[in-house]
């Protein structure tokens, strides 16, 4: 890892770049750096190799025995220590915390809340959502959505729970806000759909006549430690698959991951919002309903590569 990288912390960083700031470890208890070595000898080691700070600690402890150690058995010199140490000090001295802590400006008081949901705050957070927002594609000309001819839509929602950093509710709430430009919206149940495996499975005609749009939407999270974000559809069932993109008006809008079309590269009307909270959700909605035009770029290929993701 780079934080165990001579070549990188002196070679390139101090030597080839000519950089003489602080250089702070990524956090010591990730996988890359607690398989390198033993930590007994990472600890030091680490810090002999150009860094100047640990981030987080296993054990306070046991860490600070591992240095004391090494720096009694001449592993760790007493230079070394001393340019990260002036670093350190240096770093605190340029944002004049020692001022600050003597002056008792060091941690805000509760008059600085007052920045928090600022109208200035609130009004980029609504530019963002209005500019950032994407129409990937409309190749279906289902676009502006209009009750007269959309009224009953069908919202199928694929949304993380259970784990940290998971932002669910995006369904419900992008339901309420549907419901209020005078839209019919359901969830259907995995029954109502499933066209394989029931004993008695709806006909085309009969969700033809129920539904005038099906709505997807995605809002699966990125989080520490998920080693990917999928589109995962029911196991041994179609239910909640885009089976009906060529039979009833379909589309989708994800809050989250912008490559979800490599799952699902039928669709033909699909828009990457990227986050979700109100701001985006309101925008979307907006956007939706013709009252408010895409501006949005696309950051990344939306279409992974796929060229029949395109229509």
């Amino acid at each position: 890892p780079a934080t165990l990288s001579e070549e990188l912390l002196k070679g390139l960083l101090r030597e080839r770049l000519g950089f003489n700031g602080l250089i702070v470890s990524d956090a010591t208890t990730m996988l890359g750096f607690a398989t390198a070595m033993k930590r007994k000898e990472a600890i030091p080691a680490c810090i002999m190799r150009g860094l100047d700070m640990i981030l987080f600690n296993e054990n306070f402890e046991e860490d600070y025995a591992y240095m004391l150690e090494a720096y009694q058995n001449g592993i760790l010199t007493e230079e070394r220590l001393e340019e990260a140490l002036e670093r350190i000090l240096g770093l605190k001295a340029s944002l004049k915390l020692h001022e600050k802590k003597k002056n008792g400006t060091l941690i805000p008081d509760e008059s600085e809340l007052k920045t928090l949901r600022c109208a200035e705050h609130l009004k980029w957070a609504e530019e963002c959502a209005d500019r950032g927002i994407t129409l990937v594609k409309d190749t279906a000309g289902i676009l502006p959505l209009k009750p007269e001819r959309y009224r009953r839509i069908a919202l199928l929602s694929m949304e993380s729970e259970g784990r940290a950093g998971d932002t669910g509710g995006c369904a419900k709430a992008l339901k309420q806000l549907l419901e209020a430009e005078g839209f019919l919206v359901s969830e259907p149940t995995g029954k109502e759909l499933d066209m394989l495996w029931s004993p008695n499975p709806p006909s085309i005609a009969e969700i033809q006549e129920k539904y005038d749009l099906f709505l997807y939407c995605f809002n699966l999270q990125a989080v520490s430690n998920q080693t990917t974000v999928r589109l995962n559809w029911k196991a041994y069932e179609n239910c909640n698959m885009p089976w009906m993109n060529e039979e009833i008006p379909t589309m989708a809008v994800s809050f989250a991951n912008p490559y979800h079309l490599y799952d699902a590269p039928e669709m033909h009307t699909y828009i990457n919002a990227y986050s979700q909270n109100e701001y985006t959700l309101r925008s979307v909605v907006e956007k939706l309903v013709g009252r408010s035009e895409f501006k949005g770029i696309s950051p990344v290929d939306p279409f992974c590569g796929l060229p029949e993701a395109r229509f």
